[in-house]
């Protein structure tokens, strides 16, 4: 079969726009991709975004709101010390205050009597016993004489404990003290019976001789009965 000549044209004018079409076609879904492609990378990008900006939102919720104004802040801390240390100044002015105008009592002289008895002064014959003893024990002759001597006999008791006898007496242990007794050659005297332990492992029985004022309840060492 042979074509004419205007068929033949007309064929090549019908493939070489098929073949025009199918590259254009080709073309375009090339350049879809690549802009779907490009658009997915969008996508991506803005979902990442998005994740980082929600993150800081929940941080920036659940966060401790900082001041509003840092400088008022500031100052009202300021306001706040300067306030305690007023007070602290006014406390410490009052308590100063309070000392001074506090009735001074004298100091006490080791060479007198104590001119008020404190609250746990002995109350009975057999405390006052024990009380004696310590003070002879540890050879404290300054405090014995201030809570059991005579007014204006301190050169006398300060020989007493000077006394080599009574030097005996330095660490001695108090084993027992009796009930006292009266003696009728002296009224108002008591002797209170006592066993002590001595350093050296002795032991010893004695009486101790009180008298106790009456009005002033102070009791006054007589010294000893039939010795050491």
């Amino acid at each position: 079969m042979i074509w004419p000549k205007q068929q033949f044209i007309a064929f090549g004018v019908a493939a070489a726009a098929l073949v025009a079409i199918t590259v254009f076609q080709h073309q375009g879904r090339a350049r879809l991709e690549r802009e779907n492609q490009s658009l997915e990378e969008r996508r991506l990008a803005l979902q990442n975004d998005n994740g980082g900006l929600s993150n800081q939102l929940a941080q920036a919720v659940h966060a401790p709101a900082p001041p509003a104004d840092y400088s008022a802040e500031l100052a009202r801390l300021r306001s706040e010390a300067g306030a305690l240390r007023r007070q602290t100044n006014q406390l410490q002015h009052a308590v100063a205050k309070a000392g001074h105008n506090r009735p001074q009592t004298p100091a006490e002289d080791p060479d007198q009597v104590l001119a008020v008895l404190p609250a746990d002064y002995p109350k009975t014959p057999q405390a006052a016993t024990q009380a004696v003893l310590d003070f002879f024990s540890r050879g404290d002759a300054d405090e014995f004489f201030r809570y059991f001597g005579q007014p204006g006999g301190k050169q006398m008791y300060d020989q007493i404990f000077a006394a080599d006898r009574v030097k005996t007496l330095l660490g001695m242990q108090v084993l027992s003290i009796g009930d006292p007794t009266t003696d009728s050659m002296a009224p108002g005297m008591l002797m209170v019976p006592y066993k002590v332990r001595l350093q050296d492992g002795s032991e010893k029985e004695c009486e101790l001789r009180l008298v106790q004022d009456q009005e002033t309840l102070r009791w006054y060492f007589k010294g000893f009965k039939g010795g050491l």
